[in-house]
């Protein structure tokens, strides 16, 4: 007559004993196991061989578990998991009626990660996969860990994980708020056993930005003035004997970005030039700077961009700028910059010397060539009064302000009224006024070209990389599901669940149910 018994071992010890007739006496002869070596997690058969009939005889599993105690015939089954790898040395050793012992080593193995596969970067959104051994049959998890940019630790699993004893894939969640680092990647078989870290370099999705203004500091080498500005420093006042009624201009500062502004009274006019600068950190780099956009009146205008020598991180261009009597310009440019979407660009006391930096310094200038009369001195003279009409090029300042307002003035190419004069250039500065806002939107609208542009070719690098990591995945996948024999997805499937049934079953039962999901997992599929 054949008898099974079964024992728990603090929930992983499984047993089935086969016990066959009655014996007075028995003799252990060997102890072997099936598989040898095995994973951990998988559900190893230990067999106790011997001759006659033992009572009694106990198991010591070695990996801490309580002994056990075992009747019957020989040979005699002991199914068992191992949650920790190791060397385990298994000792069966008779009692009462039942003499000798016998013992072996058994190697346990851990899930043990070799490389990783990928065909792009390492980033958000990405696919990738881990390459190793002694993964288990049945998933587990991997996990990626990383450093936010707070400095806080984070784990996160790879999502449609994909599971085989020598590769696991997925993707890695969309996450924001890290700077580029290098992470480990760690799996946990299904019984919970870790495997040994593995480093991989990671790229932060990247954003793309315009600078606010406040983060753009700027300097005139003419210095600030009542009618220079550039940024905030300066102000934007116009000369009021060029006209008789100069508009609110519209010269508040736009939201993003470098600008300035420059005006003239009657005389020579000005010239000099302005610098922008601003310091990002954080992996933050200059991109571009969109196309300067200008509005002004007083005469036609020219702007000629000079860009100097630059690097990734130092990028400059240059521009002078000029402008002539009773003339006034404001310019405007956005600094398109690209870093670690939701990371700063502004240093952090929490980032130490190891964060990445990068410094941007940006020189911008506009060169304003106008078509107008030549200049002369702006000596202080008195107003010539016997001729009627006066000539342009010799009035200074202090000689325009003396002029009645009927008076003609001489410009050369035509001859205007002193009323008349300023009359035009009200209505010039009223043209302007009209075209501001729309030159202000043309520059938003090559910012969010330029924005889109980045993000989209960003996406289809990542997208190609995916879709050749997906077709390596289903290749592996399918050769894994081969190699196990039909319908190995819902055999799987199955044994979980009886594992899961396990877990929570009486003694005499959990035996039958992790014996029922480890032939399931058998490559045979019997």
């Amino acid at each position: 007559m054949n008898l099974r018994y079964s024992t728990a071992f603090l929930g992983t010890l499984a047993l089935v004993l086969h016990v066959a007739g009655a014996r007075a006496q028995g003799t252990i002869t060997g102890l072997t196991f099936n598989p040898s070596p095995v994973d951990a997690c998988a559900l190893e058969t230990i067999r106790v061989s011997g001759t006659g009939q033992c009572g009694v005889f106990t198991v010591d599993l070695g990996d801490g578990t309580p002994t056990v105690h075992l009747p019957g015939n020989f040979p005699i089954l002991v199914y068992h998991a191992y949650t920790k790898p190791g060397t385990y040395t298994p000792l069966a050793h008779g009692q009462g009626n039942c003499s000798g012992t016998a013992s072996a080593a058994l190697q346990v193995h851990g899930p043990q990660i070799t490389g990783m596969f990928l065909f792009s970067q390492l980033k958000p959104d990405g696919w990738v996969i881990i390459e190793g051994q002694n993964f288990g049959k049945l998933p587990g998890k991997a996990v990626m860990h990383y450093t936010a940019f707070n400095g806080q630790q984070h784990d996160v699993q790879l999502q449609s994980l994909q599971w085989g004893d020598n590769f696991a894939s997925g993707q890695i969640p969309f996450i924001t708020g890290v700077l580029d680092q290098t992470v480990t990647f760690t799996l946990e078989a299904s019984c919970g056993v870790q495997s040994n870290p593995w480093p991989a370099n990671f790229t932060a999705f990247r954003d793309v930005q315009s600078l606010p203004w406040q983060r753009i500091s700027c300097s005139m080498d003419i210095g600030p003035g009542s009618g220079d500005r550039c940024q905030d420093q300066g102000e934007t006042n116009w000369p009021l004997e060029c006209s008789n009624n100069f508009p609110p201009f519209g010269t508040g500062l736009n939201p993003t970005g470098l600008q300035g502004y420059h005006s003239s009274g009657w005389g020579n006019g000005g010239s000099g030039y302005d610098t922008f600068n601003a310091t990002l950190h954080n992996g933050w780099v200059l991109d571009s700077v969109t196309p300067l956009q200008w509005d002004y009146f007083g005469g036609s205008v020219n702007a000629t961009e000079r860009p100097l020598w630059s690097t990734a991180s130092i990028p400059q261009e240059g521009v002078q700028w000029r402008i002539d009597s009773c003339t006034m310009i404001e310019y405007w440019a956005d600094i398109v910059v690209t870093g670690p979407i939701d990371v700063p660009y502004r240093r952090s006391g929490r980032i130490g010397a190891e964060a990445m930096r990068a410094a941007l310094i940006v020189s911008v200038s506009v060169l304003l060539a106008l078509s107008a009369a030549p200049r002369a001195a702006n000596a202080q003279q008195p107003a010539p009064a016997a001729s009627p009409t006066v000539s342009a090029k010799a009035l200074t300042r202090a000689q325009f302000l003396a002029l009645s307002p009927d008076t003609v003035i001489d410009f050369g190419n035509e001859r205007l009224t002193k009323r008349e004069f300023q009359d035009r250039n009200s209505k010039a500065a009223e043209e302007a006024v009209k075209k501001l806002p729309e030159l202000r939107q043309r520059a938003l609208d090559a910012f969010e070209a330029r924005r889109k542009e980045l993000l989209d070719r960003e996406n289809a690098a990542l997208d190609e990389g995916n879709e050749k990591v997906r077709s390596e995945i289903a290749r592996r996948v399918a050769a894994d599901a081969a190699a196990q024999g039909p319908n190995w997805e819902a055999r799987k499937q199955q044994a979980a669940e009886l594992l899961h049934r396990a877990a929570r079953a009486s003694p005499a039962e959990r035996s039958a149910l992790e014996k029922q999901a480890a032939d399931l997992l058998a490559p045979s599929g019997q």
